[in-house]
């Protein structure tokens, strides 16, 4: 099973759970498409990490308003999603 953060999980815990991820998949940087970004907080784990470039894809308007907030780069979902982007 893929680790997941719990709610409430802190700043830490993502970087935390993004490194277990990249290290559990033998990923060392390149190219990380995340699905379903959510409000952005793993997809900006992710891009803290040395040698990752990432875009994370949300379908929900509300989610990618969170995804910015955290000043992750997004765009506005319609029918075929939104855009998250580090």
């Amino acid at each position: 099973p893929v680790p997941q953060a719990s709610r409430g999980a802190t700043i830490d815990s993502h970087r935390e759970l993004a490194a277990t991820i990249l290290r559990t998949a033998d990923v060392q940087g390149g190219m990380i498409v995340h699905l379903g970004c959510g409000d952005g907080a793993l997809t900006a784990a992710f891009a803290e990490l040395d040698g990752c470039l990432v875009h994370g894809l949300e379908r929900s308007t509300e989610r990618v308003a969170a995804a910015r907030a955290r000043r992750v780069s997004a765009e506005g979902g319609d029918a075929s999603g939104g855009v998250c982007e580090t």
